[in-house]
């Protein structure tokens, strides 16, 4: 076990006086006399009272079990661990800025600009990771999308030239044709004469 281990006992010691406690409310609320007023005609015989004593062992347990499972709880979604823990921190460090002759900073002690500039400080070096993070994702962001351009872009150039093909391509179909209807119109033409 390391000495900070050894250091964090808040919350065992925590654990402890609860169940010390629950201990002490059970034994003092669930007694053999209270039980034994409360069924008065299971007392008369000694099954009576051996069924009212297992009864009571039984209520004594499950309520024991019970009640360090919603302490459990409790602890577990106040986060009450991981704060002793951080106390026991500040006071270890405390102690440690003692021992080695560092004055404390006694907060009550600084004036208003003080504490407002040390929250300052601490969070405009969250706020500079926050937008830095942020920055990050719009440069990914903006490549993506500069890609995904330029591949539109190439696209649209392939298509457009390929429709550029198709009017040039229909273009010479059509003069073919109208050249082949006015050679038609000349023989037409000439064959008239002929006839003439």
């Amino acid at each position: 076990m390391s000495a900070d281990e050894n250091n964090k006992v808040r919350f065992e010691r925590l654990r402890l006086v609860a169940r010390k406690a629950l201990e002490q409310l059970i034994k003092k609320s669930l007694t053999m006399e209270q039980v034994k007023t409360c069924f008065p005609t299971l007392v008369t015989s000694q099954d009576g009272v051996r069924s009212l004593e297992l009864a009571l062992s039984q209520m004594s347990g499950f309520w024991h079990a019970n009640s360090l499972d919603e302490f459990d709880l409790i602890y577990k979604e106040k986060d009450i661990e991981s704060k002793l823990d951080e106390l026991d921190d500040i006071i270890q460090n405390a102690q440690r800025a003692k021992d080695s002759g560092k004055e404390p900073s006694n907060i009550d002690q600084l004036s208003p600009l003080e504490i407002v500039d040390s929250t300052i400080v601490s969070n405009s070096k969250n706020v500079l990771d926050s937008l830095q993070m942020i920055y990050d994702q719009l440069c990914l962001d903006n490549a993506e999308l500069y890609t995904e351009l330029s591949e539109l872009t190439k696209e649209s150039t392939r298509i457009n030239n390929s429709i550029k093909s198709g009017i040039e391509q229909l273009n010479k179909e059509a003069n073919s044709v109208e050249l082949e209807k006015a050679g038609l119109q000349i023989d037409k033409l000439i064959d008239i004469l002929e006839e003439k």
